[in-house]
């Protein structure tokens, strides 16, 4: 009986450790993706390249993200702060808008 719950123990633990694993791996695969941090910015070639890829976007958590604002920054660097449906983080996706025909 002891062994049987000693078992179980170790693999709710075992479950809960990889799903923060999962996790922790799927937030920094995120944070490294181009558009994702500012001295990384997705080039563009139009405001409606940003529409759609803001549209089609998705946060580490794998929902999908709502834009909340968006801005022009210094030297056509592009802001869109967005929100998850999901877990309700707020990102910042940035674009490299230097190209687009003003």
């Amino acid at each position: 009986m002891h062994i049987a719950f000693a078992l179980a123990a170790a693999l709710a633990i075992a479950v809960v450790v990889g799903r923060k694993v999962q996790k922790d791996r799927r937030r920094l695969l995120w944070d490294r993706a181009a558009g994702h941090r500012r001295e990384h910015p997705l080039p563009v070639d139009s405001y409606t390249d940003i529409d759609e890829l803001v549209r089609n976007a998705r946060c580490h958590c794998g929902d999908k993200l709502w834009k909340r604002s968006e801005s022009g920054l210094d030297q056509g660097l592009h802001v869109v702060v967005t929100e998850c449906d999901t877990c309700e983080k707020v990102r910042k996706l940035y674009f490299d808008a230097s190209g687009v025909p003003q």
